[in-house]
């Protein structure tokens, strides 16, 4: 069968009782607009002998049955639905028989699994660099505690819109984390550089929240524009991952103005933290070093002026 410029094969079986001779196929009827027509009409028939094929795989005999789904149906959709329809069926296998799920669902699996086995060294790594960058386990047991409930906000966003779980979520969630942990430093940072704020004072926690937010509420706007393309375009690849990464942004942002500061003051309320910028009246110059030092004085003033 030819449609446009491409070569269809279409092969057609049929039944036992049909097919006892190439005469009998040659008259087998053929519906068409106006009627019916032997095969002998459009064809003729040939007996060819051909090697017969048992698929395996891994050493056992496999059948392989496919199906393929119309456009803007997700994979993971039409295959929850096949698996309810499977179940409602209550189909009894023979002894032996297995189903098994291929296709994308198979190739996700694997993709996870090759993910899962460098997960341990990439969370090893973050505690670390954590953990040595603020010098506090405290500290750094806020900023887990904000990717943990970002990876949740990501999954609500996707469940919101109605996307299934797939590959491309995961990795959107991988981003999502980083834009989390990279908001709750930003906010840990500016309160670790205020010495009221490592006291607990906390007027100076919302000032110190409050002169960062700038740079946050930007990166998240930026970000969601960026990805907002991705979403209007539709399919079934991109809008999952990009929604995962935007909503969960706008919710991880939301989540960081409040929760940051909140279990910062709830850590430091009892044991205060060593700040980050010694006091202003901590370096005293003697009398007998001022002329040395005046040149230098001179020059850093000239500096801030340019």
């Amino acid at each position: 069968m030819i449609e446009s410029t491409e070569e269809i094969p279409v092969r057609v079986r049929i039944g036992d009782s049909a097919r006892t001779s190439l005469e009998g196929l040659s008259n087998l009827r053929i519906p068409t607009q106006t009627g019916s027509m032997p095969l002998s009409a459009l064809a003729s028939a040939t007996l060819e002998p051909a090697r017969g094929a048992i698929p395996h795989r891994n050493g056992e005999r496999v059948n392989t049955v496919e199906g393929y789904i119309v456009a803007g149906v997700l994979p993971q959709t039409a295959l929850d639905l096949f698996r309810d329809n499977l179940e409602a069926a209550n189909i009894a296998l023979p002894p032996g028989y297995r189903l098994e799920f291929g296709g994308e669902s198979a190739e996700r699996n694997e993709s996870v699994g090759k993910l899962k086995s460098n997960l341990a060294l990439v969370i090893t790594l973050l505690v670390a660099v954590v953990i040595i960058s603020f010098n506090s386990f405290r500290l750094s047991t806020i900023v887990f505690l904000v990717a943990f409930q970002a990876a949740g906000l990501g999954l609500l966003s996707v469940w919101v819109f109605s996307y299934p779980f797939g590959f491309t979520v995961i990795i959107g969630l991988l981003g999502l984390i980083g834009l989390a942990v990279n908001a709750a430093i930003v906010i840990l940072a500016e309160l670790k550089e205020n010495p009221d704020a490592c006291n607990g004072n906390k007027a100076a926690i919302i000032d110190s929240v409050a002169s960062c937010s700038r740079h946050i509420i930007s990166t998240t706007i930026t970000t969601v524009g960026g990805f907002l393309p991705l979403i209007l375009s539709g399919g079934g690849f991109w809008p999952p991952f990009a929604i995962a990464i935007a909503g969960g942004t706008v919710l991880t942002t939301i989540l960081s103005f409040y929760f940051v500061p909140s279990a910062f003051w709830c850590f430091v309320r009892f044991r205060p933290l060593p700040s980050g910028s010694p006091p202003i009246n901590t370096l005293k110059l003697n009398s007998a070093m001022a002329p040395q030092f005046a040149p230098f004085t001179g020059l850093f003033l000239a500096i801030i002026v340019c």
